[in-house]
């Protein structure tokens, strides 16, 4: 409501309408959070995660990453885990990703019909079958569907894939 409000007293005052992207949330199991050991103040830990939902680009999480390890030194597995499920979340409002799921011990990532319509197949399976074991590709309604096992570093991963993707698109 508050933001709605904001632009309209905006906008009446003439002020330029910052456009703001929209980020999907992926809900998926992730043991991602910012251990007492690392972080001790509750009131920081929620100012960090507070920053970190804020963040709207894959640059704005690195920067983010540099801060954490600056200020408070190496990040611990969980706060890596947690940066990584935020970049997931950013990478699946690109405009070649459709939805990301979780399916069992998989994740199922879901291009949209023109990505799908658009891809260069042997550059396509090259890269997934690099970086994923036995992953499992179909098509239905015009869109490509890959099913992933949730194996060593998948979130990262997936990461990458969407990365390159949408680099080469």
């Amino acid at each position: 409501f508050m933001k709605i409000l904001k632009e309209a007293v905006d906008e009446k005052m003439g002020k330029e309408i910052e456009e703001t992207k929209e980020i999907k949330t992926v809900n998926v199991k992730v043991d991602g959070y910012i251990p007492h050991d690392y972080v001790s103040s509750d009131i920081e830990k929620l100012e960090l995660y507070q920053r970190l939902d804020q963040t709207k680009t894959i640059s704005a999480i690195d920067h983010l990453k540099s801060e954490f390890i600056d200020y408070y030194g190496k990040l611990p597995k969980e706060v890596a885990v947690l940066i990584e499920k935020r970049k997931l979340d950013i990478l699946a409002s690109t405009t070649i990703v459709d939805k990301i799921v979780e399916v069992k011990d998989r994740m199922e990532v879901t291009f949209t019909s023109k990505y799908s319509s658009e891809l260069k197949g042997d550059q396509f399976f090259e890269l997934v079958n690099r970086l994923f074991t036995r992953p499992q590709f179909k098509q239905s309604g015009g869109k490509i569907t890959i099913s992933l096992p949730k194996s060593d570093q998948w979130l990262e991963r997936i990461n990458q894939m969407i990365t390159t993707l949408s680099s080469e698109a």
